[in-house]
């Protein structure tokens, strides 16, 4: 399974060798080539911004309505993030030069923003009791405008009550749930749910980590209500 570490990420992701630019899963066409370093809390990135000010937008307890998609009747989330003496990294981006190449010739966006990251706990807890999850995150941006995090953990290894019951869980190898979370104004999110399956040599794609792959998901909740 994968470890559990939030990444915060819209079109871009935490360092890695290679990111899909929506979940932060590791997707070869969607690789970055990426230096690091790392800042101290009040040093200003080469961007603008200092991880102090993405503490001081960010760091708070957040309340939103929180809707599952297979129920009439919505819950409320708190979402606390807390910063306790967690890395400030600074992460310098550049896109591969054969796609630089292509961005040229076809006009595309630049899939690979440089960002600020800083290591914070988010924890993410629903009045029902559903989850009462502690999180490690990166949260990160590329400007002072939004942030964001995402993050994938085991999903039938919760502190809260929920459960993977979408899939029967006796025909797969596992499953895992992808949070992402961003703040722009208000905070806003969503969950999703994959079941595993084992794989071995040319049958592990792009999906795939420590020889499991994604075989079906489902869309859980979202947040605020839409």
């Amino acid at each position: 399974m994968k470890p559990l570490t939030i990444t915060l990420a819209a079109t871009l992701l935490p360092a890695c060798d290679g990111c899909d630019a929506l979940d932060g899963k590791t997707y070869e066409p969607w690789a970055c080539d990426e230096s690091v370093e790392v800042l101290s809390l009040d040093e200003t990135s080469p961007i603008g911004i200092a991880g102090q000010d993405m503490l001081d937008a960010y760091a708070k307890v957040w309340t939103s309505a929180f809707e599952y998609t297979d129920r009439d009747t919505p819950t409320e989330l708190t979402l606390t993030v807390d910063y306790s003496g967690g890395e400030v990294r600074f992460i310098d981006a550049e896109e591969p030069t054969d796609r630089q190449v292509q961005a040229k010739e076809t006009g595309g966006a630049n899939q690979c923003p440089d960002r600020i990251e800083v290591d914070v706990i988010a924890q993410l807890t629903t009045a029902d009791g559903a989850f009462d999850e502690p999180l490690e995150v990166a949260l990160w941006a590329v400007d002072q405008a939004w942030s964001q995090f995402t993050i994938t953990i085991d999903a039938t290894q919760l502190a809260g009550s929920w459960q993977p019951d979408h899939f029967d869980l006796a025909d797969y190898d596992g499953a895992e749930l992808d949070i992402r979370a961003d703040f722009y104004g208000e905070p806003s999110g969503s969950m999703t749910v994959y079941s595993l399956k084992e794989c071995e040599g040319e049958d592990c794609d792009g999906s795939c980590t420590d020889g499991l792959c994604e075989d079906n998901w489902r869309g859980i909740a979202h947040w605020p209500l839409r």
